[in-house]
């Protein structure tokens, strides 16, 4: 969790080790923006760019070492797919698609469809490499004998992996930094800004903290803290054990976010939703709230683009479109978007009138609601009229679509009952006791 920018749920869950134990690779992630790199890396290998910054050498020198010594490399593909291998196999040949499949890249990056291409990579001469002598004696071989590497760059990895020393994985240095700005403003290597700004002098942080920074669980006992971070330990699934705590215990909305938000970040739809009815109500800290509008923006669009859509999803793109209007800013394009593809599934007439109302009449949104409400009780569409309730509920806060809700519960979904009867009881979703009687 050092990184909140730009990484991918897969690199944040398993990245910690390695950062920790490799510096190059905590400084690549907090330098470097990769995503503009992908496709801009391919051109420029492709058109023949051979150049590349010091630290990139020394990054990926020490990636192909991680990757040699702590992993075997399957094929997703069809072993029967993959072509033969030739050599020499460049720095530069890494960076696009190539050798037969090994070597296939899309808008992730390259992938290495299997471990013969990193060893071939790995094993390959170097042109200073002496011949082994042929003796006499020896049986004389028809074994083709590997062309060697040319490219600067790949010698110099080359030359690291096999003589590494505490330099190979240390932080960036000023030095480095420098470099890595030429390299930036050289639009053929990449016409975006991939380089982070950062001050030249790269400097340890100090070793002694002011205060701790063990990460703590609100709302507990001491005993019940270290319980919950055991059972987080031998599951395998912490995010699991946190969410499922939650729901079994009545945790104030205030000591709710870190039960949630780990969970929230794997799409779980109860917590997006509590998540988002928590940033609506101001129960966020200021960094939980940016991560709460990042979540579910990302999970709002994903599931709008894929046209899929239910109660909790419809529920938490509901509340961030009245986050903006409540905290009088204008609503994103991509949040009014997700919006009217709800009412599209749910509410299908009603977008219009709603997007009109919501920031100059609220309080005719109500009837708004009320009106589609009986055409179809009218119409003896239960299902759908709970949709539009959910809506109601989740738009206006009005106490009465809760009764109409509560009605319909019957026990077949807990959690979403629960959800539902937390927000409820905890003033989330309708005015609390206490605001009521203010």
């Amino acid at each position: 969790m050092y990184f909140k920018r730009g990484m991918v749920a897969n690199i944040q869950f398993f990245i910690y080790p390695f950062i920790r134990d490799y510096p190059v690779l905590r400084d690549y992630y907090r330098a470097i923006n990769f995503q503009f790199l992908l496709g801009d890396l391919e051109a420029y290998t492709r058109q023949g760019g051979t150049q590349f910054p010091q630290f990139f050498q020394r990054l990926y020198a020490a990636y192909f070492g991680l990757l040699a010594s702590h992993f075997r490399i399957g094929s997703l593909p069809s072993q029967k797919r993959l072509g033969e291998l030739t050599g020499p196999i460049e720095f530069s040949d890494l960076f696009h698609s190539g050798q037969g499949r090994h070597l296939v890249h899309d808008e992730l990056g390259v992938t290495l469809n299997s471990q013969a291409v990193l060893d071939l990579f790995m094993t390959q001469p170097l042109p200073d490499d002496s011949a082994p002598k042929q003796r006499w004696w020896h049986k004389k071989t028809t074994a083709p004998v590997q062309p060697a590497v040319t490219e600067t760059a790949t010698k110099r990895i080359l030359r690291l992996l096999r003589h590494p020393n505490e330099q190979l994985t240390g932080k960036m240095t000023a030095t480095e930094y420098r470099e890595l700005q030429t390299f930036a403003a050289n639009r053929d290597f990449s016409p975006h800004p991939w380089l982070r700004q950062l001050t030249p002098e790269l400097k340890d942080q100090p070793a002694a903290y002011v205060e701790s920074v063990a990460y703590r669980l609100p709302g507990l006992t001491t005993e019940q803290e270290q319980a919950l971070w055991r059972k987080c330990e031998q599951s395998g699934n912490a995010s699991r054990v946190l969410l499922d705590f939650w729901f079994t215990h009545e945790l104030a909305p205030q000591d709710s976010a870190p039960y949630l938000m780990s969970s929230a970040r794997t799409d779980n739809r109860f917590s997006v939703l509590l998540v988002a009815r928590l940033l609506r109500m101001r129960g966020l800290s200021a960094a939980d709230q940016t991560e709460a509008l990042r979540i579910t923006n990302f999970f709002g669009s994903f599931h709008v683009r894929h046209h899929q859509m239910n109660a909790e999803i419809a529920g938490y793109i509901l509340a961030r479109y009245l986050y903006f209007i409540e905290q009088g800013q204008p609503v994103e394009k991509s949040t009014v978007v997700q919006a009217k593809y709800v009412f599209e599934r749910f509410f299908p007439t009603g977008f219009d009138a709603f997007e009109q109302l919501v920031g100059q009449r609220p309080e005719e949104l109500a009837t708004l609601f009320d009106t589609e409400i009986d055409r179809l009780r009218v119409a003896k569409k239960g299902g759908a009229r709970q949709r539009v309730v959910e809506m109601a509920l989740e738009v206006t806060h009005d106490p009465k679509y809760w009764t109409q809700l509560e009605k319909r519960f019957n026990g077949k979904y807990p959690r979403y009952e629960r959800a539902y009867r937390y927000s409820v009881a905890q003033g989330l979703l309708v005015p609390s006791p206490a605001t009521l009687t203010d």
